[in-house]
């Protein structure tokens, strides 16, 4: 009498697949739901920063995480000294005079003395204020994800 069992398992190969598919599906999973929640801010800080160009980029991609970076576009970088403020500073024109439109035209400096500005946050009130919703919506698809992986 023999102690061992030998059965056939019939689609093994298909259910392997099917796994292995997962794990990357899975990866996707977890960047969609990331990025659902940081749509949430990104409309929630848009209308009040100082133009509507505030992005969303995934900037990290680790095993069961994904990283959101919120803020403003390249071309609108300034926009960060609104969300933290600017204390008075010299600006010089390094080979080039500086061109600016001021008050009664056209001004050409080689140096200006900027007066600073205080802060008016848009970014960090949208994520305290929509925090709850940011991670609800971030729930709610990353539990579409897995009943669609599952199915």
């Amino acid at each position: 009498m023999s102690d061992s069992v030998t059965f056939k398992l019939e689609g093994f190969d298909e259910l392997l697949e099917k796994f292995e598919q997962l794990g990357e599906r899975a990866r996707q999973a977890v960047i969609e739901a990331a990025q659902a929640g940081a749509d949430v801010v990104q409309a929630a800080a848009n209308p009040n920063a100082p133009g509507p160009n505030i992005q969303t980029r995934v900037s990290e991609k680790k095993l069961g995480q994904a990283t959101v970076d919120i803020g403003p576009d390249r071309e609108h970088w300034y926009y960060q000294f609104a969300e933290t403020g600017a204390t008075y500073h010299e600006i010089k024109g390094a080979k080039r005079l500086l061109t600016f439109e001021g008050e009664q035209g056209l001004v050409r400096a080689r140096l200006v003395r900027h007066p600073g500005m205080p802060a008016a946050p848009f970014l960090r009130p949208a994520i305290d204020e929509n925090q709850d919703e940011a991670a609800e919506a971030a729930m709610q698809k990353f539990m579409e994800a897995i009943q669609t992986l599952l199915t």
